[in-house]
């Protein structure tokens, strides 16, 4: 069972090291150009495979942008319009539309919210449009119009310990998780990894909640509360943790941390 859950641990971890951060569209609001994070053509599988069908094979393309294609977007009375496809002349574009019945260039099938961008990164990850910019407009959406829009200013609100999620045991890890194995001797050769998760703080990026797990240790260990205790008062240590205001919460830029622990003998 320890096998079971530290392998578990591991394989998250993999694929969050793994995952890769995509390119967005375009989209001009009352002329000024804001990223679109996301792909609204996506959503309608007609359309979505006919503009793929329709683009060239030769299409330039990364692992950020997997398709190859740049949609531009634009509001026009209230509503959600596609301009254009990279690679893709507007009569092809128009003639998919009204195959798919659809008012040409409005995107009706579209329902959801979208992020739009400016400005500096605040906070980002490695993995699709999980990412966050200093100003940031929420566009709610149904059937292509807009019933509502949100703008939000987002910020640092405390600068200071941030880890990724990474499974290691880095400099950062030791420096704050000094953990001495020689009050541990029976564990000495044993792989215990430690989870610290749903991490919460205040404005001043104090630490008042998270979840702690200890994997690869039973509980019947004499000394398991003892390690636990110290883990748990490393952890409140940490003043301050990194602290965002992201679309109106405040969050740790560290959500979850898990690492091994070195219990070899120094």
């Amino acid at each position: 069972m320890k096998k079971t859950i530290i392998f578990s641990l591991l394989l998250l971890t993999a694929f969050s090291v793994g995952a890769t951060g995509q390119d967005g569209d375009i989209i001009y609001i009352d002329g000024v150009e804001w990223q679109l994070l996301g792909k609204p053509l996506c959503q309608d599988s007609v359309i979505y495979k006919q503009v793929l069908a329709a683009l060239p094979e030769d299409r330039n393309w990364t692992t950020a942008n997997w398709d190859g294609y740049t949609a531009v977007w634009s509001i026009k009375d209230n509503k959600l319009v596609l301009e254009s496809v990279s690679n893709l002349s507007r009569d092809k574009l128009i003639s998919i539309f009204q195959n798919a019945v659809y008012k040409p260039l409005v995107a009706s099938w579209y329902n959801g919210t979208i992020r739009v961008a400016k400005g500096k990164c605040i906070y980002y990850v490695h993995s699709g449009f999980m990412r966050n910019y200093e100003t940031e407009l929420h566009l709610e959406i149904v059937n292509g119009d807009i019933i509502n829009k949100t703008l939000y200013n987002n910020k640092i609100l405390a600068d200071g310990f941030a880890i990724t999620g990474k499974f290691n045991n880095n400099d950062l890890i030791k420096k704050h998780f000094p953990i001495d194995p020689n009050k541990y001797p029976e564990l000495k050769g044993t792989k215990i990894v430690v989870s610290i998760e749903d991490i919460k703080v205040d404005a001043e990026g104090n630490l008042i909640n998270y979840n702690l797990g200890v994997h690869g240790v039973d509980k019947s260990y004499a000394k398991y509360q003892q390690l636990e205790d110290e883990i748990n008062n490393m952890a409140k240590a940490i003043k301050p943790w990194r602290t965002l205001l992201i679309n109106g919460e405040v969050k740790s830029e560290t959500k979850n941390i898990i690492f091994k622990l070195d219990f070899d003998e120094k």
